[in-house]
């Protein structure tokens, strides 16, 4: 065979079997390179362990659940910026920031974050909330600039970056993944169509990454495929939630390849039943991660619809799913800082209009409607959130590789091979 042709043939072999695409921002900091190469090496060999904690906190119950009955504790913590956003009047007595400073030091940089903003407007009639069907909000006018809209995103944009430089300066980075479920259209987001949620996305990005230079976002979009997909070079990972019963989601998992190929990790953002791990290493459905909702989603007993005890400890002790154990450290700055002494719970208002219950018959998205009432600290509490032991079990086992592993050894042999075939010419 021609020496040309051999050599086209592995150059596209490194390219598109092999390749990937770097961060989009190219000043990451190191941590945040750091852990988009853990990543990228992971991907297609195990799965990740993901959970999300109550709304607006860190690491709650869950956690504390998961740890009971499986012995481990999650790889990835969730946070939402549900509370944060300026037209909102409660927000929990800790910030996020101080939430997550705690936690980095606590498990010494070994966790992987990963945030999304339930993000809540104030309507034309005053109420405040993020679903299409409870506010009005006009994402058309928001990207008109000058319009109160506009201002009014600009300064919530602005304020959730002020919490993020924060977590900057210790160099914690976060898989940041807004505007999720856009195409959905259930949010104010996705309500108008997938051009000006892609507009509000790109200029979030813009703004984030050109004004206040936050170099720790790793950008997962979560907002669709086809019209509604902002471009790779705005996408760090795409992500799909799934709420099916047990199974690969292979269907999902294949509509986000058919849009990014090889050149994107995938990954299953938000999901009410675990995956079937086993079916999903057979059918080569290899999600970056998983992340179960919280409360019923996951709490509860044998009864349990969505997740019981035995399933959930058998996916948590499968050789193919890392743990918090099995992280190396993410932490490039020095853990010596001091934190505030941080409680985790979520508010609750018996008075509200209850728009989901949990097991405990109290409203967990009451606050929705605020309309219906006002919450305040007298009308909320805290749950005790107690340490999670960090010494626990490593998993073993390991899987060859498949789609898009950015393999250092696998680059080697292929630029070896070709340094080969070029002097044995």
């Amino acid at each position: 065979m021609n020496i040309h042709i051999l050599i086209s043939i592995l150059i596209f072999i490194v390219q598109n079997v092999y390749g990937y695409d770097n961060l989009t921002n190219p000043n990451s900091t190191s941590s945040t390179k750091l852990l988009y190469n853990y990543l990228v090496n992971n991907f297609g060999k195990k799965i990740i362990s993901g959970q999300v904690g109550s709304a607006g906190y860190l690491e709650t119950e869950e956690f504390d659940y998961i740890k009971k009955i499986t012995g481990k504790t999650p790889a990835m913590f969730n946070v939402d910026f549900i509370f944060e956003s300026l037209d909102h009047d409660w927000k929990p007595d800790d910030s996020i920031a101080d939430m997550v400073l705690a936690w980095w030091k606590k498990y010494e940089g070994k966790g992987i974050l990963h945030a999304q903003w339930h993000w809540n407007k104030k309507g034309s009639d005053g109420q405040v909330s993020f679903y299409t069907k409870n506010v009005d909000f006009d994402i058309t006018k928001a990207l008109i600039e000058g319009t109160n809209e506009y201002k009014s995103i600009m300064a919530d944009m602005d304020y959730i970056a002020s919490q993020i430089k924060i977590l900057q300066d210790k160099d914690i980075p976060i898989i940041w993944r807004p505007l999720h479920e856009a195409s959905g259209g259930w949010f104010w987001w996705g309500a108008k169509g997938p051009e000006p949620c892609v507009a509000l996305y790109k200029m979030m990005y813009e703004r984030f990454t050109k004004v206040h230079k936050l170099n720790n976002l790793i950008w997962c979009w979560n907002g669709g495929i086809g019209n509604w997909y902002p471009g790779d070079e705005y996408v760090d990972i795409i992500s799909e939630d799934v709420y099916d019963k047990h199974s690969s989601f292979a269907s999902k998992y294949n509509s986000l390849l058919n849009q990014v190929g090889n050149k994107k990790i995938i990954a299953l953002s938000e999901n009410g039943s675990l995956p079937d791990i086993e079916s999903c290493m057979k059918e080569r459905i290899t999600w970056s991660f998983f992340c179960t909702w919280n409360n019923e989603y996951i709490l509860n007993n044998s009864d349990n619809i969505y997740n019981t005890p035995e399933y959930i400890k058998s996916v948590y002790n499968s050789n193919y799913v890392i743990t918090q154990s099995d992280l190396p450290s993410f932490a490039t700055k020095s853990l010596d800082y001091e934190v505030k002494t941080v409680s985790n719970g979520f508010p609750t208002c018996k008075s509200c209009d209850v728009t989901a219950t949990g097991t405990d018959g109290v409203s967990l998205w009451g606050w929705e409607n605020e309309k219906s009432c006002k919450i305040d600290k007298d009308r909320c509490f805290n749950l005790n959130n107690k340490l999670i032991n960090n010494n626990v079990s490593t998993l073993n086992g390991t899987m060859e590789s498949t789609g898009i592993n950015n393999s250092t050894n696998m680059m080697f042999t292929l630029l070896l091979l070709l340094l080969l075939l070029i002097f044995n010419q």
